[in-house]
């Protein structure tokens, strides 16, 4: 039976975990089972050391006048960023790298419905091809890998729990 699995990969730590897939399926292939994964980060430094196919990368950024804008003054106006970002701790600069500067450069970045677009366009094209991959059905599992500090598996646990019926 064909599998096919779309990973996603958040942030530095998610992006080298998608790798080391990538690696152990190159080096122990396994019958009828596709992949495809789509990186997104705040740094480019995988996709500028040629590790990830710039078809396979999102590259998160903003400006920091932007994300001031974008993220100052949400609380209590959208739960969910008011769930994503830490309660009154400034923001990281955009130019910054690790967990948190994922969460506030994706939750800023997000905001902007073209790049929202964007990203679901690139995810269904990742979704359109591993369709025509094997079987041709679009039985398509997902997993979403988001690179962790301690508060970030904190607010993982609480998403988790509060999505289970």
């Amino acid at each position: 039976m064909t599998q096919k699995h779309l990973l996603l990969a958040l942030g530095t730590t998610g992006g080298e975990v998608g790798l080391a897939l990538k690696q152990q399926m190159a080096q122990r292939p396994i019958k009828d089972f596709y992949y495809k994964i789509c990186y997104m980060d705040t740094s480019d430094s995988l996709r500028r050391n040629g590790k990830v196919a710039e078809n396979e990368f999102i590259h998160l950024t903003v400006n920091e006048r932007f994300m001031q804008n974008a993220i100052t003054g949400v609380a209590g106006k959208n739960a969910l960023l008011d769930d994503l970002l830490y309660p009154n701790v400034p923001p990281p600069p955009p130019t910054g790298n690790g967990a948190g500067n994922i969460r506030y450069s994706a939750a800023a970045i997000l905001t902007v419905a073209a790049v929202r677009d964007a990203i679901r366009r690139k995810i269904s094209n990742f979704i359109d091809q591993l369709a025509v991959m094997g079987d041709k059905r679009r039985d398509i599992s997902f997993a979403i890998l988001v690179s962790a500090g301690r508060r970030d598996r904190q607010w993982s646990r609480r998403i988790v729990a509060s999505t289970r019926p």
